[in-house]
């Protein structure tokens, strides 16, 4: 058995650790690198999971049980920890983290937010809230208090129900929010945050340091079939996210919810493939990672005290693997994607 697998699979076995209970339609692109068979393609046996939440999916990545699929802001924290591991493809191109609000409401930029309550979606990224206020003069031990939405980060209702009940009156949270909060009926505004906003790139994928000089062909399998599902993705979104619910079963509508739950998924895919798409990055490649983006972060992080220690730039990502991750035909995507029947 194990050797009909490893002629199969001659790259072995990788989990993505995706920060959240199971696989949603904002994470459905690299979900498609194995609904696909992207990833089977490149002999590969890919398994993207849901670790639970950001600390849970770099906590596995540092111990070597997967690769973390968290924002950037991570790969700081954790290489400030001593902990030896990078990233080497990038997922979300723009910001996807954001403190929000109501469109109706009155808060009009972060110094707003002194004196209110902020919901957490994940808790996770407190830290990373915490420096985004700092940047703009908003002391998040006084100015502010942070108490936790209540649910699953994925259950819409009961997040709603406390904003509406007033008791929360902004959000601390990720891109897939807005089409949760948006389709049940109570659609947010994001706050511009001036420092933060200009950070690039936002979500990564991550590995140790070891693993990825031990085996970077496996790593550039890996961004290659979620570079593959990702252009899948933006050509037809719909296929995507009824992939999304052959193969997740947590992900499924109930009879008769269908139209609902396709309307919300196509909103929270859609935001996060407006965060995705790389034509418009500095270096317009797929996963690609560049020195002077990494910088910012660096100074960004530093400068609010987020970390502690200023270590070498080039010990927070890898771009040594971006050219194989786009040695693909990405017109034959295009044309499969728009071909693609589901049902």
């Amino acid at each position: 058995m194990g050797d009909a697998r490893l002629q199969k699979h001659p790259l072995g076995t990788i989990k993505i650790l995706a920060p959240v209970p199971y696989v949603p339609a904002g994470y459905a692109p690299v979900l498609m690198a194995q609904s696909l068979g992207y990833a089977a393609e490149e002999g590969l046996d890919l398994q993207v999971i849901g670790a639970g939440s950001p600390r849970l999916s770099i906590e596995g990545a540092v111990a070597g049980e997967g690769i973390g699929f968290v924002n950037m802001v991570f790969n700081f924290l954790m290489r400030d920890q001593g902990h030896p591991f990078r990233s080497f493809f990038s997922i979300a191109r723009k910001q996807n983290r954001s403190f929000a609000v109501p469109v109706d409401s009155p808060v009009r930029s972060l110094s707003d937010l002194k004196g209110k309550v902020i919901g957490l979606h994940f808790p996770d990224l407190l830290e990373f809230a915490h420096a985004a206020l700092a940047s703009e003069s908003v002391d998040p031990a006084r100015d502010v208090r942070f108490v936790p939405l209540p649910g699953s980060p994925l259950d819409e209702d009961r997040m709603v129900a406390s904003v509406r009940a007033g008791e929360v009156q902004a959000i601390w949270q990720i891109d897939l929010n807005y089409g949760l909060f948006a389709t049940a009926g109570l659609p947010l505004r994001r706050l511009p945050a001036p420092v933060i906003d200009q950070l690039t790139p936002s979500a990564c994928l991550y590995a140790r340091d070891d693993l990825i000089a031990a085996h970077p062909e496996t790593y550039a399998a890996v961004g290659r079939a979620v570079a593959k599902g990702s252009l899948f993705a933006a050509t037809n979104p719909e296929a995507t996210v009824r992939l999304l619910w052959r193969d997740v079963p947590q992900g499924r509508p109930s009879a008769g919810d269908e139209a609902r739950v396709m309307r919300r998924d196509l909103a929270v895919l859609s935001d996060r493939l407006t965060l995705s798409r790389p034509e418009h990055a500095p270096d317009p490649r797929w996963g690609a990672i560049m020195i002077g983006e990494i910088e910012r972060w660096l100074e960004f992080m530093l400068a609010t005290g987020a970390i502690k220690n200023d270590s070498n730039r080039h010990e927070y990502f890898t771009s040594e693997l971006v050219s194989r991750c786009n040695d693909f035909d990405a017109q034959k995507v295009i044309e499969q994607a728009r071909a693609f029947q589901s049902g």
